[in-house]
């Protein structure tokens, strides 16, 4: 717990300045990512074609599972409260301090979920996937809603339902007679 408040204290106030603050928000506003994502997505099918129907699909399930265990099951397990309700001086860069118990983020359980399952199917882009994973997770302890270890359990969340999935997903692949990377 110690740790966990240290590195909270370093991420969210210690590592505050002004290009931070604007920048930093945008990366836990599921609005801006919309768009981004659908024509990710779009881009998937068009140079897949019914194989990236499948991706989608098996995209969809490891999102499906990592929100529904860290909202469904973890977080009323652990009920944690957000550390912008328990510390006066955590910094709240966002518009309200949610209600919803901390651990695990669920932000992190689906971006690291998203990135890793891609990352199978496109290697090339596994660092960016990553970076954009690990900026989101930054973001949750940034703006002053999560603790680091709710943003590491989100994460090992996101990668454990990622792999299941995709272990799954080449099961059926090779059922279909459909080819699968390795």
């Amino acid at each position: 717990m110690a740790l966990d408040l240290f590195l909270l204290r370093v991420l969210n106030v210690w590592c505050a300045n002004a290009f931070f603050d604007q920048v930093i928000p945008l990366f836990s506003k599921l609005s801006y990512w919309r768009l981004p994502l659908l024509l990710l997505g779009a881009l998937i099918v068009l140079k897949e074609r019914r194989r990236g129907l499948l991706i989608l699909l098996g995209l969809s399930v490891s999102l499906l599972m990592s929100e529904g265990l860290s909202s469904s099951l973890l977080k009323p397990l652990f009920d944690r409260t957000r550390p912008c309700h328990v510390h006066d001086w955590v910094r709240l860069l966002s518009t309200f301090c949610p209600r919803s118990p901390s651990f695990t983020s669920s932000h992190a359980a689906n971006i690291f979920a998203a990135a890793f399952f891609l990352s199978f199917f496109f290697p090339r882009l596994r660092y960016l996937l990553l970076a954009v994973a690990l900026l989101v997770g930054f973001s949750r302890i940034y703006i002053g809603v999560h603790y680091p270890s709710d943003v590491l359990g989100g994460a090992l969340l996101g990668v454990g339902c990622a792999s299941l999935v995709f272990v799954l997903w080449r099961r059926l692949m090779e059922k279909l007679g459909l080819h699968s990377p390795s």
